[in-house]
């Protein structure tokens, strides 16, 4: 099963998560998307500023991404294949 969404490694499931994957992307390429988004109808402009103020809060406290076995490059700045290929950064092991 894959659980997928910026919450979906929060401390109260990890335990029972295999593998933890961050899509880690800018957060100027976040706005970029996001902002389309809004701007197709597909979320109010209200709603995502909820949704994001609630975002940044869940962010903050639980850093997701120090817990994830692997990082995927999730910006527009790499080269490679997006269709094909997927960038991994090395995590470090503590």
């Amino acid at each position: 099963m894959i659980i997928e969404g910026v919450g979906s490694s929060q401390t109260s499931i990890r335990p029972q998560l295999d593998v933890i994957i961050w899509v880690d992307t800018p957060q100027s390429v976040r706005d970029s998307r996001d902002a389309l988004r809004v701007a197709a109808g597909e979320t109010s402009a209200t709603s995502y500023a909820n949704w994001m103020s609630e975002e940044n809060a869940y962010m903050a406290a639980e850093r997701p991404w120090q817990h994830a076995d692997l990082i995927v490059d999730g910006s527009d700045m790499s080269d490679h294949d997006r269709e094909t290929q997927i960038v991994l950064r090395v995590v470090p092991t503590t």
